[in-house]
């Protein structure tokens, strides 16, 4: 209708004015009034963001406007993964109840039940709903989804490539089927989404492993599960996503195959009576990666027709790759070189796999495993300090082995050892009786065992 307008527009101008229909004088004067309405409504707005950089102020202000400017009830961001097929609002503002405000949106909407937005998101095409009525026969399911989101009429514009959705006005009863204001609304909305998440990222970053180049993710599975790439480092305790966190982690140790949304139900959550596993799933999967945001250009989880897997093109190397490789160089290395390589391997392990989890039935194989190479790295790294006589070494390890497992009796055994060895007997006599209170009567009983055949008597 615009279009007509201006072309009716250009054609005035090469008109006798004083012969204008009283028609003619109608529309141009329509368009005279959109016109002024248009520029005054960006230069209100570019006007009002001057004084804040605040990224999500400056999305709600813009939604406001677009309320305003379209008197519609509700305008919000929405974000859509169409790699499995999930999205939901990001930023919203409803007239009547304010800024993220209750919605009727679902906590996950799944895009095969939008189709036609997933049509015109991949065409970069706007999508107007003049009449939501006109859909009830045509298609049933799209019109009760509206139906649900209290929605007449729609206007939807949209926006991809990092990320991906649209901006959406419902209910517009001015310019219904005029999207150009939604248009450059439209990259505000993604400039305010991408700043909100870098500054998020840049709050959750601390130091990196050595990481080489952008597709080098490094993720520390032992203890507290990290995320480091070159610009990131994200962990689990500030990103809350346990169920994205599970699935993470299941996928790493499962690196060699697809893994199904049944196996990760069946094995992740047996408990669960999900009446849509697969939802469930997708669900998690776009709450993780909407909260972790993406550590690299790519995420890291794909969905495949043969099931999730992590992403192929990122280089990922996990803590547990380092350990076991560092474990087994060391076994054929001369004492200075095994010492370093143990070194390396000690300082890997910062506790049970995935310690929030460390009590999951499908992480206890693999974490009782990685458990064992630990006590066998400590055991063989002490016995090589202690062979070549670096006592204060051997001090210095055995005591943050205790820290990490006070039931390690060969920590113990080495510690005290190696304080009788440097004539700390005092000390030595000391960490003894530590280890009685720490250790079991059986293992207590093998640490003096030890120190018997080692002829280290301490009285």
């Amino acid at each position: 209708v615009r279009h007509m307008l201006l072309e009716f527009i250009l054609r005035m101008l090469n008109k006798d004015w004083s012969r204008l229909t009283p028609n003619e004088i109608a529309l141009l004067k329509d368009y005279i009034r959109y016109s002024a309405s248009f520029e005054h409504t960006i230069t209100e707005l570019e006007r009002g963001l001057h004084s804040t950089d605040d990224p999500k102020h400056i999305a709600m202000k813009t939604l406001i406007t677009a309320c305003e400017f379209y008197e519609a009830d509700w305008c919000g961001i929405i974000l859509l993964d169409l790699d499995i097929g999930v999205w939901r609002p990001y930023w919203w503002y409803d007239v009547k109840r304010g800024e993220m405000a209750d919605t009727a949106f679902h906590e996950f909407e799944f895009s095969e039940e939008f189709g036609r937005w997933v049509t015109a998101l991949k065409a970069g095409d706007p999508v107007i709903i003049e009449d939501v009525d006109a859909l009830r026969e045509t298609n049933p399911a799209e019109y009760r989804n509206y139906k649900r989101l209290e929605a007449s009429s729609i206007i939807g514009v949209p926006f991809w490539k990092r990320p991906t959705g649209f901006i959406v006005i419902r209910n517009p009863k001015r310019n219904k089927v005029d999207p150009n204001m939604l248009r450059i609304m439209a990259y505000v909305a993604v400039s305010t989404v991408n700043e909100n998440r870098m500054a998020e990222s840049f709050r959750m970053r601390e130091r990196k492993p050595e990481i080489h180049n952008e597709n080098d993710v490094y993720v520390n599975l032992m203890g507290n599960v990290e995320i480091h790439s070159m610009h990131y480092h994200l962990d689990e305790s500030r990103v809350n996503a346990p169920m994205g966190w599970n699935i993470l982690v299941y996928l790493l140790l499962h690196r060699e195959r697809h893994v199904s949304y049944t196996e990760l139900i069946n094995r992740i959550w047996p408990e669960e009576d999900a009446a849509d596993p697969s939802g469930k799933i997708r669900g998690a999967i776009y709450r993780f990666r909407h909260s972790v945001g993406y550590p690299v250009d790519k995420t890291l989880v794909v969905s495949e027709p043969a099931g999730y897997v992590l992403n192929p093109d990122l280089n990922i190397t996990t803590d547990t790759d380092l350990f076991e490789k560092y474990w087994h160089q060391a076994k054929d290395l001369n004492d200075a070189s095994r010492i370093e390589i143990l070194k390396k391997a000690f300082s890997l392990y910062r506790g049970p796999l995935y310690m929030s989890e460390k009590s999951a039935t499908w992480l206890m194989d693999e974490s009782f495993r990685l458990a064992g190479i630990y006590a066998s790295v400590v055991s063989e790294l002490l016995e090589a300090l202690y062979r070549t006589r670096d006592y204060a070494g051997v001090r210095d390890y055995a005591t943050k082995a205790i820290q990490m497992d006070p039931m390690n009796l060969q920590a113990h055994y080495w510690l005290t050892a190696s304080l009788a060895k440097s004539r700390n007997r005092g000390l030595a006599k000391q960490a003894l009786a530590k280890a009685k209170e720490m250790l079991g009567e059986e293992d207590y009983a093998d640490v003096l065992y030890q120190l018997e055949n080692q002829n280290i008597k301490l009285g």
